[in-house]
């Protein structure tokens, strides 16, 4: 497909996220700003570690509400469609009273990773364990799918991408949240890749929905 073509095909489904995610905002529909940061260095010609740092900002993206701090490694020596992973989250959040509540998460990842008409995409399986200081232990599920297109837009060379990640908690078979991304990856330099995004994220908790709209900024430094 020429690039032409491929500009308007990511421009529509972008406006098309962007779109479903105003559409559904029914509830008090907070904006948000997170930014994260994160450190990736191999340890092996199979193995790489990433620690991160994320800090999560609501009520009009003026008040810090919630922050981890994420220690993984990951795996590809398997084959070049899919890494394994695991991590462990240290996760401070503040509860509906406004305190300060600690939870601890075991996370393990398969990702499978190839290419279809020139779009690279990934699909994340994530099975988290959550360790909750407020709430009961429990087990979640979460499947995020990333088109990202052919293309590289303005000087700077935005590539855009599109993205769709899904909640489940396991205890209970049921779904709990729905995350719409449209950003754009960017390589700032030789070894530090950046993303901006927009994301609505729609949560369901008893039995109604509450939906957010995110921008993000994430960095990668990678050695």
């Amino acid at each position: 497909m020429k690039t032409k073509n491929w500009t308007l095909f990511t421009v529509t489904a972008i406006i098309t996220i962007l779109s479903s995610g105003i559409c559904f905002a029914v509830d008090d529909s907070d904006f948000q700003y997170w930014s994260s940061a994160s450190l990736s260095f191999d340890i092996h010609k199979d193995w790489k570690a990433i620690v991160t740092e994320e800090l999560r900002m609501g009520e009009s993206a003026g008040k810090l509400y919630f922050h981890y701090t994420d220690v993984g490694f990951v795996y590809g020596g398997l084959a070049d469609w899919l890494d394994l992973g695991f991590d462990y989250w240290q996760v401070y959040g503040k509860d509906s009273s406004g305190s300060w509540m600690e939870e601890h998460r075991m996370l393990l990842n398969a990702t499978l990773k190839g290419n279809l008409l020139d779009i690279d995409f990934t699909n994340k399986s994530r099975f988290e364990y959550r360790d909750r200081e407020n709430k009961d232990d429990g087990w979640r599920y979460r499947n995020k799918l990333t088109l990202k297109f052919p293309m590289e837009l303005t000087a700077l060379k935005l590539r855009p991408y599109i993205a769709d990640e899904v909640f489940f908690t396991l205890d209970e078979a049921d779904y709990t949240a729905n995350r719409l991304y449209a950003g754009f990856c960017i390589d700032l330099a030789k070894n530090l890749k950046g993303n901006i995004f927009y994301m609505w994220q729609s949560t369901r908790t008893s039995g109604k929905y509450i939906d957010i709209n995110v921008i993000g900024t994430y960095l990668t430094f990678s050695f």
